[in-house]
């Protein structure tokens, strides 16, 4: 088993984040999907995509195998489209996880509810929800315009989780400006911000970035499909440090990204 499989069952296991005292971390295991380990509560976020995607990566077998062995508390989905969602995986997972908490739009919730007895709470564009998952962690979940025109009709989630530690912001493909407008008039705090990496490249839309402190740039093309030059665009403009706060990535999924406290070199 490679060492990234070795340690992602470790950090699933919430072992090496007790032992290491790590408040906040992530661990990208899948074209947007992460895996966020907040004061040892297990959170998934879009972690399920179709294996068959034409641009984007997915989870080799033995990868998705031991990021999903585990124990988790909330499933966040952020809307429906195959490069976020997979149907069937999410009820093989939820039905492992009895008490497995499920947020998602109306149309995921629909395909959901007549296969599972899990808690499924609905987040609508006039139905924004918040809720306390302990006395650490308090979770806002809003819809936000989907990143295209042509998408307009997608109820696109965001999540805003609040820790004493810090406060994550998971995006989905909310359209940059939009989110983050909404994030300034709200007055949510951003300190480590999950999003695609065109939040990077986008010259309009980190403008927009400070004071949010790390970013963790997800959503990259498959680098051996990427004939359009993005991920060479994104990395000359981390590398120039055009952008002011600190932009973590990779290209390899199973990454795991410490941060907080943040990881020392």
């Amino acid at each position: 088993m490679k060492q990234r499989e070795v340690k992602l069952r470790k950090l699933i296991n919430a072992l090496e984040t007790k032992t290491k005292d790590v408040k906040i971390a992530a661990c990208q295991i899948n074209n947007a999907g992460v895996v966020l380990f907040i004061h040892n509560i297990v959170i998934y976020a879009d972690p399920f995509c179709h294996d068959n995607l034409d641009r984007y990566q997915c989870a080799d077998p033995k990868l998705e195998d031991t990021a999903f062995a585990g124990k988790a508390e909330l499933l966040l989905l952020t809307h429906e489209h195959s490069d976020h969602y997979h149907m069937e995986k999410v009820i093989a997972f939820a039905e492992k996880n009895k008490d497995l908490i499920l947020f998602a739009n109306e149309k995921i919730t629909k395909e959901l509810r007549c296969r599972l007895h899990n808690t499924i709470l609905t987040v609508s564009p006039g139905n924004p929800i918040s809720y306390k998952v302990n006395s650490e962690l308090e979770l806002y979940s809003f819809c936000c315009l989907h990143m295209g025109e042509q998408y307009r009709d997608v109820d696109n989630i965001c999540y805003y989780l609040k820790t004493k530690y810090g406060s994550l912001m998971l995006t989905g493909d909310a359209e940059p400006q939009a989110l983050l407008a909404r994030a300034e008039q709200s007055r949510l705090q951003v300190d480590y911000l999950i999003c695609p990496f065109t939040y990077v490249t986008l010259a309009w839309a980190r403008e927009r970035l400070y004071p949010i402190k790390t970013i963790i740039a997800v959503h990259f093309p498959d680098p051996n499909k990427d004939d359009g030059g993005w991920i060479a665009c994104f990395e000359s403009v981390v590398k120039k440090k055009q952008v002011v706060p600190k932009v973590l990535y990779s290209l390899k999924l199973g990454e795991y990204f410490e941060l907080y406290p943040e990881a020392r070199d």
